[in-house]
């Protein structure tokens, strides 16, 4: 089956915004001398961030409001189906936010079928 789900969740049209991401990661600091000390390790999880932008990748409030509940589980492992491509992933509850979006057409009382763009979603491939 060609899409992207999340569990059961169809999303598709995101798409991974760090799709070449080389796996280091990096800290760096100033010496008293001014010149830069980096440390360098390898990464052992792949931060994957789904995006839409403002004309693909659309969601519905349903489908947010799906996701979104599926996020407020502590410690849940979930699975991610990207086209075919199989990840066990959780929530990057630690990057806030973890989920976000923008309607399309902005009023108070948003209904599950109004579409929402710009959408963000923050994974970890564990």
């Amino acid at each position: 089956m060609s899409g992207v789900f999340l569990d059961s969740i169809d999303i598709t049209g995101l798409v991974i915004d760090e799709d070449f991401d080389v796996g280091i990661s990096a800290v760096s600091e100033e010496a008293q001398d001014g010149s830069i000390i980096v440390y360098e390790s390898d990464k052992l999880y792949r931060d994957i961030t789904l995006i839409g932008g403002l004309d693909w990748g659309w969601l519905s409030k349903q489908t947010i409001q799906s996701v979104h509940s599926s996020a407020k589980t502590k410690g849940a492992i979930h699975t991610l189906d990207y086209d075919g491509d199989i990840f066990t992933v959780r929530f990057r509850t630690e990057d806030i936010p973890v989920i976000n979006g923008e309607p399309i057409i902005k009023r108070s009382n948003q209904e599950n079928t109004d579409w929402y763009n710009n959408i963000t979603i923050k994974l970890m491939e564990v």
